[in-house]
């Protein structure tokens, strides 16, 4: 899961934003409609493997306390709002993607 900055120093990089990692996943799987060939089954293969690890490694299933699908997510970190938290729009793309792959 990417870091919520690629530009964030080392000791911030553990920090991660399941919202960025579901909008690539998306994204990822847009593009492999719009492509054709090998670069159609690499985005595909990638925004797959994306929407796995947040299925697995970041969802909320086992908490019916829990109002968002994905854990996680980091909004503004440098203003200190939404930091670590279910984000609406990570779960929008993750829904999207799943969308995608569905057809």
């Amino acid at each position: 899961m990417p870091a919520w900055d690629f530009r964030a120093p080392q000791p911030l990089q553990s920090l991660r934003d399941t919202s960025a990692g579901a909008c690539a996943a998306s994204g990822l799987l847009l593009l492999a409609e719009k492509t054709s060939g090998e670069d159609s089954e690499l985005y595909s293969s990638r925004g797959e493997q994306i929407l796995k690890s947040l299925f697995e490694r970041y969802g909320a299933w086992n908490n019916p306390d829990e109002e968002g699908l994905l854990l996680h997510g980091t909004g503004n970190y440098p203003q200190g709002s939404n930091i670590d938290i279910p984000l609406i729009y990570g779960d929008y793309y993750f829904v999207e993607g799943l969308a995608r792959l569905k057809g």
